[in-house]
C-alpha cells in the first residue's frame, strides 16, 4: 500500500465501510499514517512544508538603514516579483509572514495553518552594501564582454553571468532577471564593438547594463596566458557551433593545458575531443568542472597519453555517447565507478590502449548500451583482475543490457563473446 499511494503521489485518501473511515496520509519521506475516524467528519491533512530557503527571494535591498524595521521589510518581501508569483501558488498572503529580528540579523516565518512554521533568515542589505555587490557584478559583465557568440541569448546570457555571481558570493542572484522579459529569445547578434547587442538586468529591482564587445558568428574565442615552463593556462574557454546542433570546445590545439576555468560555459554540450592528445597529467581546475549538459565524451581524452586526474564527481546523467572516451589514454586510472551511464548508448574503444585502468565499474547501469566493441581491447591491467572480482561486474552487465545481444571483442584476451 506504502508503495502504491506514493506512486499514485496521494496526500489523502478515505476508504469507508459501515459506520467508521480509514484515513492515510503521506508524509514527505513517503511514510504512511493511518488514522480511524467516525464517517462524515472532515479529515484534516497535516500541514505542508515549504521551503522557505530554496524557494522564496530572501535578499532584500532597503537603501536606508534607518528603514530597517519589521514592517518595511515585509513590504519589500512582499513586492518582490518572484515571491509574488509564489504568494499566489501557495494561496498566501501578508497576514501569513511574520518578520522579527534586530539590526543585521532579520528573519522570516510562516504562520499560516496549511503550512509548517518555518523561520528563516532574510539577506537585508543598505545602500553601502548592494554598491559593494553590484560593483563585483559589474566586473563579471566586464570580464564577460567578449564571452558570448551568436549562438546565444538574452536568457542564456543571464543564465551564464549568474553562475559567475553565484560563484562570486555575489546576494540577489535569485531575482537578477531581465529588464524585459519578451526579449528572453532573442539572440546576440554579430558585432565587433560595443552597442549593438545591449542587455539589461534588473538587480535588487535597480538597473544594470550589459554590453558586449564582441559577439562573433557561431562561436566563442579561447583567451590564454603562454607559459614556457608550465604550458597553457586557458582563461577563457573558447567553443563553437559544429554541424548546426553540437557547441564544442575549441581548445584542443593547446596541448599542455594546466589550467581551465572552474566554470564550464552552460551552453557547451560535447566535449567531443576536447583534449584531444593533451600532454598534461592534470588541469587545474577541470574537476570541478559541472558537466551536467554534456551529451558527448566522444574521444574526450583520446591520445592524452599521461592524463591521470581524478574527476570522478562529473556528472555524466546526460551523457550518451561515451565512445573512445579514454582511447590511448595509457596512464589513466582514476575512479569512474560513481559515474552515472544510464542513458548512454555508445561505450565502443572506451578504454582501449588504457593499459594502466583497473578500477571497479561494478554500479553502471548499462541497460542502454548498443555498442561496447573493443571496449577494454588492450587494457592489459584490467584483463589481470577480470578474473577475479571483475566477474561480478561483468555478469551484472550482461542482465542490464536487454539491447546489446552479442558483446564481441571487448577484450582483446579472454572473452569474445559474453551474451
Amino acid at each position: 500500500m506504502k508503495k502504491l499511494l506514493s506512486i499514485l503521489g496521494v496526500t489523502g485518501v478515505v476508504v469507508g465501510t459501515g459506520s467508521f473511515a480509514i484515513a492515510y496520509s503521506i508524509n514527505k519521506s513517503s511514510s504512511v499514517k493511518e488514522q480511524v475516524k467516525p464517517e462524515g467528519l472532515t479529515y484534516k491533512t497535516s500541514p505542508q512544508e515549504l521551503d522557505l530557503n530554496k524557494d522564496f527571494n530572501l535578499d532584500l535591498y532597503i537603501k536606508e538603514k534607518s528603514e530597517h524595521n519589521p514592517e518595511r521589510i515585509l513590504k519589500v518581501f512582499l513586492s518582490s516579483k518572484i515571491n509574488k508569483e509564489l504568494f499566489t501558488k501557495y494561496k498566501l498572503d501578508k497576514k501569513d509572514f511574520k518578520v522579527s529580528g534586530t539590526e543585521s540579523n532579520w528573519n522570516i516565518e510562516i504562520d499560516n495553518k496549511n503550512y509548517k512554521n518555518v523561520k528563516v533568515k532574510l539577506n537585508v542589505i543598505d545602500k553601502k552594501t548592494f554598491e559593494r555587490h553590484e560593483n563585483k557584478l559589474k566586473l563579471i559583465l566586464k570580464l564577460q564582454e567578449d564571452a558570448f557568440g551568436t549562438f546565444h541569448t538574452h536568457q542564456d546570457v543571464l543564465d551564464q553571468i549568474s553562475v559567475y555571481a553565484k560563484d562570486d558570493g555575489i546576494l540577489g542572484i535569485k531575482a537578477l532577471r531581465l529588464d524585459d522579459s519578451k526579449k528572453a529569445k532573442v539572440s546576440l547578434e554579430n558585432s565587433t564593438r560595443k552597442g549593438k547587442n545591449i542587455i539589461k538586468f534588473r538587480f535588487f529591482d535597480q538597473e544594470v547594463k550589459f554590453e558586449p564587445s564582441k559577439v562573433l558568428k557561431n562561436e566563442v574565442e579561447t583567451k590564454y596566458i603562454n607559459i614556457n615552463d608550465f604550458g597553457w593556462k586557458i582563461t577563457q574557454i573558447g567553443y563553437k557551433l559544429k554541424n548546426n546542433a553540437s557547441i564544442v570546445l575549441d581548445i584542443a590545439k593547446y596541448k599542455k593545458i594546466y589550467e581551465v576555468p572552474s566554470q564550464l560555459p552552460l551552453k557547451v554540450n560535447s566535449l567531443e575531443k576536447a583534449f584531444y592528445q593533451l600532454e598534461s597529467d592534470r588541469i587545474n581546475n577541470l574537476d570541478k568542472w559541472n558537466i551536467s549538459n554534456i551529451k558527448s565524451l566522444l574521444s574526450t581524452f583520446d591520445g592524452a597519453k599521461k592524463f591521470n586526474q581524478d574527476i570522478s564527481d562529473w556528472d555524466t546523467s546526460n551523457v550518451t555517447n561515451m565512445q573512445s572516451t579514454f582511447n590511448n589514454a595509457e596512464e589513466f586510472n582514476s575512479p569512474l565507478d560513481g559515474w552515472k551511464v544510464y542513458n548512454v548508448i555508445k561505450m565502443d574503444g572506451m578504454f582501449e590502449g588504457a593499459k594502466k585502468f583497473d578500477k571497479s565499474l561494478n554500479s553502471w547501469t548499462t541497460s542502454n548500451v548498443t555498442d561496447m566493441s573493443k571496449m577494454f581491447w588492450g587494457a592489459k591491467s584490467f584483463m589481470v583482475i577480470l578474473k577475479t572480482e571483475m566477474l561480478e561486474m561483468l555478469n551484472l552487465w550482461v542482465i542490464c543490457l536487454p539491447k546489446l545481444r552479442n558483446l564481441i571483442k571487448i577484450f582483446q584476451y579472454g572473452i569474445q563473446r559474453m551474451y
